[in-house]
């Protein structure tokens, strides 16, 4: 089998000659001049963007040029570097793709919202449908949501339906699942959680 050649590139600050950033490309012209472009938020993009603004370009260095082992060599690298004391905007340790990279809560709580008032197309909806068909409302990753109710007189109840169980029941069937959700402790005496 033949391996593509990779190269193990730098970006380098052009006044300050201070190494920033070592990635991975095969193609080191079209992965330059799309960091050139970089128009994201990550620390190398806003890093990028900051010397354009300053009227420079980053200058990228070849490391080393590698087969099928670019993996190893990239991880190597950046531990290297930062080990001497380089400042360099990697998110991770190296290797394919963002593996290691955690978003922080506030940036999974923006992508949340905006993905929340983001329209779903009508093949999107028509998908979710299909998927849910025949499955109770709790029914979530595969798995219903089954829920254990503690009655006042300390009857333990096993439900799929905690919905219908609180209407059966007289019970205010959004404040029963604040209480399986731990925000309220109890509803009328009952105690909910699920399983």
């Amino acid at each position: 089998m033949i391996w593509m050649q990779n190269y193990i590139y730098g970006l380098i600050n052009p006044e300050t000659q201070e190494l920033r950033y070592i990635g991975k490309t095969n193609n080191t012209v079209k992965r330059y001049q799309s960091h050139c472009r970089a128009k994201g938020n990550s620390y190398r993009d806003k890093w990028i963007r900051s010397l354009k603004d300053a009227g420079l370009m980053p200058e990228m260095v070849i490391i080393e040029t590698c087969g099928k082992d670019w993996v190893e060599a990239e991880k190597f690298y950046i531990a290297y570097f930062k080990s001497l004391g380089c400042l360099l905007t990697n998110l991770t340790a190296g290797g394919e793709g963002c593996e290691g990279h955690k978003h922080t809560d506030q940036a999974k709580r923006i992508m949340r919202l905006k993905k929340l008032h983001k329209p779903l197309s009508q093949e999107h909806r028509e998908s979710l449908s299909s998927a849910a068909m025949g499955k109770p409302k709790n029914y979530v990753n595969g798995k219903a949501k089954r829920c254990r109710v503690t009655k006042p007189d300390g009857e333990v109840v096993e439900t799929l339906s905690l919905r219908k169980f609180s209407v059966d029941n007289n019970l205010n069937p959004n404040i029963m699942s604040k209480v399986a959700r731990g925000m309220v402790k109890s509803h009328r005496g009952y105690v909910v959680e699920y399983i």
